[in-house]
């Protein structure tokens, strides 16, 4: 144990001490009268601890804050409806398959051995004709 603690328990040790010694000082009229104090205080009924109340601040921050989460939950809704979400699921599923497809396929996979190379050609093809038709 530190000093700290050790001059903690003793405080604690002594005001124990000095609170038993001036409980046995205490006259029978009093001791009496601490009683029923006691009694009735444990008859009455406890009020309920107040709710805390929220801060100025907090009313506002969480209404904005609510309406930003429900903003951002209409927010496909409103840009496209659930149907266009509902169609783009089903193309994306279609291409899934289509991926599945080719790998399974038990044809000659040289063609897609340089699929990168095929893909950068692409790009580079159509960012030539943009800038054909913007120039």
């Amino acid at each position: 144990m530190s000093s700290e603690q050790e001059h903690d328990e003793a405080e604690i040790r002594a005001l124990r001490e000095a609170f038993e010694a001036g409980l046995a000082e205490v006259d029978e009229l009093d001791r009496a009268r601490l009683r029923r104090a006691r009694r009735e205080a444990l008859k009455q009924p406890r009020e309920a601890l107040p709710l805390p109340r929220p801060a100025r601040w907090q009313v506002p921050v969480a209404l904005a804050a609510s309406l930003g989460l429900l903003s951002l939950m209409l927010l496909p809704m409103l840009n496209g409806g659930p149907d266009q979400t509902i169609e783009s699921d089903w193309a994306e599923a279609r291409n899934d398959v289509s991926d599945l497809e080719i790998l399974l396929a038990e044809e000659d996979m040289t063609l897609y051995a340089d699929l990168d190379f095929y893909l950068w050609l692409e790009a580079e093809l159509s960012a030539r004709e943009d800038a054909k038709d913007a120039g």
